[in-house]
């Protein structure tokens, strides 16, 4: 099994190395570059890093950039470093009227022509642990990560589809590879996930890239590369690979499934959102294989109609998620369950969901 495992991570790298190789060949043509000299290319997050190099390269190939800068004084630099063509705006990401302002100003500079590229580079990387991470350190680089992405996107929308332009979001590996850094960690899988669905959606309008930067360092900005990515189609030869790669990690999901754990049973497992759908399913599922399960819904009828068609094992107790109070209550109630068993590791709670 992992052999097959090991198989389908290696052609999926692969694919998107292939992928990620193409260029836009009329961008490295200097005799096409008069036909950009007229385009319109919205950068966020230029006061320094990729945006900013990226800001400079593309004003000296001649497009007109209208770079975005958090900071008066990041805008005042980037100026200096830059021709006149190059026009700095300031917009705060997180603020629904500052979004509103720039979509404003970028309308009066692009007229009718529309925007040919959107580049959302804008971002905070914030090194926290989930063991040290609180709610406002997820709400805060959820807000400039992929909220506020997703708002300047949807903003911008018209003006791209106008011009049949480009939608670049600048993601970073750890959207494809979890790893220590968590809030970061998912905002970036959200930008993935988001690409993905533009592309769907505008397959037939506009093109979107996602672009994860890795571990890119300032000095790089001579060997920019564009990804040819197509209105939404890949070649015929990507699909077959696509399609096979499809087949193998169905096959190992299922060969996967079939195998019983036989120790879980007498253990607790804790789930939530079970009035219906795919947990209310596993909740009864795992009940009927002896787990002793805490099930949580969000109304007493979801909690009445569980327990009707469940052993005695199963316990179920009513939670709203949005409430700290009520999680507080919850994980109290959880450990009244789980006692001893949890207080020196027995209890696989952690470890099983």
């Amino acid at each position: 099994m992992w052999l097959y495992l090991a198989a389908l991570v290696v052609l999926y790298h692969l694919v998107h190395w292939y992928w990620e190789r193409q260029v836009v060949s009329h961008l490295q043509d200097k005799s096409a570059i008069f036909f950009w000299k007229a385009k319109y290319v919205f950068i966020t997050g230029c006061d320094s890093g990729f945006g900013n190099l990226l800001a400079r390269q593309l004003d000296m190939w001649g497009l007109r950039v209208l770079a975005v800068c958090l900071m008066e004084k990041g805008a005042e630099q980037l100026r200096k470093q830059t021709s006149e063509r190059l026009e700095t705006v300031i917009l705060d990401v997180t603020q629904t009227e500052s979004i509103a302002a720039a979509t404003d100003c970028v309308k009066e500079h692009v007229g009718n022509k529309g925007l040919e590229g959107l580049v959302n580079n804008a971002g905070i990387f914030c090194p926290v642990l989930f063991s040290d991470s609180r709610r406002q350190n997820f709400v805060n680089i959820l807000k400039v990560n992929l909220i506020g992405l997703t708002e300047v996107t949807l903003s911008m929308l018209p003006l791209v589809r106008r011009a049949r332009g480009r939608i670049v979001n600048v993601s970073r590996a750890l959207g494809r590879v979890a790893s220590f850094a968590g809030p970061y960690s998912c905002s970036k899988y959200g930008v993935e996930a988001f690409s993905d669905v533009l592309r769907q959606l505008l397959a037939s309008t506009s093109q979107i890239a996602s672009l994860p930067t890795g571990g890119l360092q300032p000095g790089f900005s001579s060997h920019i590369r564009v990804p040819a990515v197509g209105r939404g189609r890949l070649p015929r030869r990507s699909l077959h690979v696509l399609a096979a790669l499809v087949g193998l990690y169905h096959l190992v999901c299922w060969y996967q499934e079939r195998q019983v754990v036989s120790y879980l049973q007498d253990k607790y497992v804790f789930i939530m959102g079970c009035d219906l759908g795919f947990r209310n399913l596993l909740a009864r599922l795992l009940d009927t294989r002896g787990l002793r399960v805490l099930a949580t819904c969000l109304m007493e009828k979801g909690a009445e109609q569980l327990r009707k068609q469940t052993s005695e094992r199963l316990e179920t107790v009513i939670l709203d998620v949005t409430i700290t109070k009520n999680i507080a209550t919850a994980a109290q109630w959880v450990k009244e369950r789980g006692g001893q068993s949890m207080a020196t590791g027995a209890c696989p709670l952690g470890r099983l969901l």
